[in-house]
Order: C-alpha cells, then structure tokens, then sequence
C-alpha cells in the first residue's frame, strides 16, 4: 500500500519558499508589481541595448524589452527568508528580438536586471523609437503569493514520478503547472539543470563544450552559489503571445552573495524550451 505520508516527510524536506507570481489582464497601480509596459526609473536612466544575431542572420544592437517590474516591499510579505531587498523596485529586461539562450559567452548583455531603491526619484520612462512595437509586452497587473517550492523531480526509492508530483501539488497547487512565474525557489526544469551553465560562463569558458575535466570540476564545485532570482513563462493574453521559443521560460540567475549585498550587475539568464 502507498503510504503518502511517509514521502511526504521526505519531500518536505527539500521545501523551500517561493514567491508565486500570477498576471491579470488589467493595468496595476503605479509602483505595483507587472508584467511588461514601461519602466518606472531615474531620469539619468539608460535603456539597455544588446547586439546580436535575429532569425534572418541580421545582427544589430537593439533595445531591450522590460519584462517585470516587482515591487520589493510588495514581495517582502513572502519572502520569509529575507532574501530580497526589502524595498525599492526589481526591473528585468531581456532582449525579444534575438532571444539568446544564455549557453554561450556572447549572450552575455541580453538580459540585464535593475535595483531601484528609492522610489521617489523614479519616474515613467517612453519606450525607445526603435523597439518594435512586436517585442513589447503589455502591461499585466501581477498578485504575489507565498508558495512552498520543491525540485522538478528528485530521486526518491519507491517513489515514481506521478506520485511525486501528486503529493507537492498538496503543499503547492500551483507545482509544475503552465504559466508558472515566480521569484526564487526551485526552477521549473524544461530540460537540464542550469547553474552549471551560468557558472560556466562566469569562470570565462565560452560555453560548456570548451571545458577540461579540470574545468568541469571547478565548475562543480561552485555552481551552488547560483540562486532562481525570477522565473518568467511565455506570456499568452487576448492581446498577445509572447512565446520564449516552444511554450518555454526564461530564468534570471544571481549569486547568493551578489543578492545579498544587493548587487545585480552579474546575473546570467538562461532560455529553456519544449
């Protein structure tokens, strides 16, 4: 007989806390947390901009598209490990046009993620005249909640995976379902696990197939220093779709010790899709 309990006890282990993000098709607030529309941001403020290779083999530099803007004194009520900065507001940009995923040294810029603490001094900045009215995301009201988060899959004797998803579902309704959006946690893995590929490229490799076995150990060895700062699912409204290759997602990673002296200049954004 199946005993849910027993691997309850197990799973709960592994339980960390997320901060579960759900879109509603109306315009937030001013300083509320959103999916796209334009940014809140100092005068002095310069859009980013990436130069890279589109679909038709054209590289350019191009404007960077604000995907969310989180309001960090909104997500201090679910962050019951102080993770986060405890005011001021999270901007995260990625650049739609090109779509890199984040393998290779040369994505490096594509994503960009922005602290403001004050918000005070910020003000409502126009997008760029060259960004393509295509690459940008409407402006979505988000609701933030405080979820228990765990591992896509983990090996567990005597557990399979049907069950293993059944009973996080009892702690998490939301586990491993479509349009998942959040902030730290556990990824919802598409294909592989992630942190080695941003430690990759922050040890200066170009992408994993350049490393030794030497180099794969060091990379190893510190790719638990990586940290989920916010997940994004490809965005389907009645107004858009907003698709991250096939139905995929978009993870915004840092270093546990940049997030804790609140530095974001050297986050790493990997793409994984179906």
């Amino acid at each position: 007989m199946f005993n849910t309990m027993k691997y309850a006890r197990k799973i709960r282990q592994y339980a960390k806390n997320e901060i579960y993000l759900q879109y509603k098709e109306k315009k937030p607030d001013k300083y509320f947390s959103k999916l796209g529309g334009k940014p809140l941001v100092p005068k002095d403020f310069a859009w980013p901009y990436y130069t890279g290779e589109d679909f038709d083999g054209i590289v350019e530099e191009r404007p960077l598209t604000l995907v969310a803007s989180i309001n960090l004194e909104e997500a201090s009520f679910f962050d019951v490990d102080h993770l986060l900065p405890s005011k001021g507001l999270l901007l995260f940009f990625y650049d739609l046009h090109t779509m890199p995923a984040g393998l290779e040294a040369k994505d490096q810029g594509c994503a960009r993620v922005y602290y403001f603490p004050d918000l005070s001094i910020l003000e409502e900045r126009d997008y760029p005249k060259d960004l393509d009215e295509e690459f940008i995301i409407p402006e979505l009201s988000l609701n933030l909640s405080q979820q228990l988060s765990f591992p896509t899959y983990c090996e567990i004797d005597g557990l399979d995976e049907k069950n293993y998803q059944k009973i996080c579902r009892k702690y998490n309704p939301y586990f491993l379902k479509e349009n998942n959006f959040k902030l730290l946690g556990y990824p919802d893995i598409i294909q592989d696990e992630m942190e080695g590929d941003c430690e990759t490229i922050y040890q200066g490799y170009d992408n994993s197939y350049t490393t030794t076995l030497v180099d794969q150990k060091k990379i190893q060895a510190h790719k638990h220093e990586w940290i989920l700062l916010f997940q994004c699912n490809s965005i389907c409204t009645k107004e858009t779709d907003i698709m991250f290759g096939d139905f995929g997602s978009i993870y915004y990673w840092i270093k546990k010790e940049d997030l804790k002296n609140k530095d974001f200049s050297h986050i790493w954004l990997i793409l994984q899709c179906f």
